[in-house]
Parts: structure tokens; C-alpha cells; sequence
């Protein structure tokens, strides 16, 4: 998870999210199970705008997905927010299991784990990594991140799917890293050339992949 700035609201939203959510809430008085429109919510113009801030990342996992992967998601739960069920600031895009998993995880409330889109709390503060594991900031020397903690186990940032995706982007950026080597032996030097820092550091760009767990990795290298 990093730090995402919240795009301007799609024009299909500011035009159309009263009548939208108007006709929602009277559907839902008369069936409270009823949930809103997927087509509504989850407009073109709506994944265009998440995908473009995001990367076509998942906004918790960072997992790159697909356009089928992408699911728009409303991070306060319409089930206790119908009236945010159009509010541009409460959507999100999240893979499935993500998505799946915030959702199964009642003991936790969304108050207590890190949101991404917060503009002021920053994951980085709270999350760290151990090669493919991630784990909670050491805030101290005897206690770790409470926010980092629970935001793990809130949304199973652990899960077996993901480290394994991890592991497969840090071979990714070890073959890269060999072949730098490789170079430098055969020219006889032991420097990174600000061509070959270039390419290092693509890897923690937010458009990569993972970007917060090479970002950990990188600053060990001092790059």
C-alpha cells in the first residue's frame, strides 16, 4: 500500500450522483438488502479516474490487475453507508480479494487500518518488509505499528497468492540486478552508472508493481 492522491471527481459523478442515489435510497426502503447499481458506481469514467491514480494497481495490495481484475469498491461499506454509495472520495479499486477480505473482517473496524487515499496518514510510516513478507513499522524498539498491524490483518495483506506474486517480482529485480553486475565486472567497475540507478529504482516508481516493498529493499541498498 502507498500514499494515492485522490483525482478530481469524474464529470459522470457530479452530474448524475443525486438522481443516482436518490432512486438507490428509495429502492432501499422498500428492500433494505437492495445495493447500488455496479454499471452506476462503477461508470468508465469512474475506473478510468481510480486506475490512472492508482496505476492499475489495487489500492491496498498494489497487485497489478487487469482491466476484468479491476472491481470498484466503496471502502465504507454501503451496508452501513448507503448515502455514500455515489460519493466519489469513498471509492476505490481493489482486486477481488481485497475487496473480499475487508469485508470479512468485522472485528476490525476501517477507522483503525491505514486508508491510502487519506492524504495524511502515510503507509510507509506503517508498513515495512522483510524480502516477500510484510509486516508491521517498528514505531519503537518494544512496540510495532498498531495501524500497520491491523491493516494487515484486515485486508490478509499476508495472503499466500500475494507473497508468492511478491517473491516473483523480487526474482524480476534480481535478474535485473545481475545483469547490471555483469556489466560492471566485464567494464572493471564497482559503481552504479545513473543509467543503471535509473533502471534500479523503476522498481519503487509508483507505477510498478509493489513499489512500497522495493522502496524498503532499495533504501537497505542505499538507493
Amino acid at each position: 500500500m502507498i500514499q494515492i492522491e485522490r483525482a478530481p471527481e469524474p464529470e459522470i459523478l457530479a452530474k448524475r450522483k443525486e438522481l443516482w442515489l436518490n432512486k438507490f435510497l428509495d429502492k432501499r426502503d422498500k428492500k433494505p438488502g437492495e445495493r447500488p447499481t455496479p454499471s452506476q458506481y462503477g461508470h468508465e469514467q469512474v475506473r478510468s479516474a481510480l486506475r490512472g491514480m492508482s496505476h492499475e494497481k489495487c489500492f491496498y495490495c498494489e497487485r497489478k490487475l487487469s482491466r476484468s481484475e479491476q472491481k470498484v469498491e466503496h471502502f465504507l461499506d454501503i451496508a452501513d453507508h448507503p448515502e455514500k454509495s455515489f460519493t466519489w472520495t469513498n471509492l476505490y479499486l481493489s482486486c477481488e480479494d481485497c475487496n473480499n477480505a475487508k469485508k470479512g473482517r468485522k472485528d476490525i473496524r476501517l477507522t483503525d487500518i491505514l486508508d491510502p487515499c487519506d492524504g495524511v496518514m502515510e503507509p510507509s510510516n506503517h508498513l515495512t518488509f522483510h524480502r516477500e513478507v510484510i509486516h508491521p513499522r517498528e514505531t519503537t524498539t518494544e512496540t510495532k505499528s498498531d495501524l500497520g498491524m491491523k491493516t494487515i490483518e484486515k485486508l490478509k495483506l499476508g495472503r499466500g497468492e500475494l507473497e508468492k506474486a511478491r517473491v516473483t517480482a523480487l526474482q524480476r529485480f534480481g535478474e535485473t540486478l545481475e545483469r547490471i553486475r555483469k556489466r560492471q565486472l566485464k567494464e572493471g567497475r564497482n559503481q552504479f552508472s545513473e543509467t543503471e540507478k535509473t533502471a534500479i529504482c523503476l522498481f519503487r516508481s509508483p507505477t510498478h508493481p509493489f513499489s512500497l516493498m522495493f522502496r524498503v529493499y532499495l533504501e537497505s541498498l542505499d538507493l
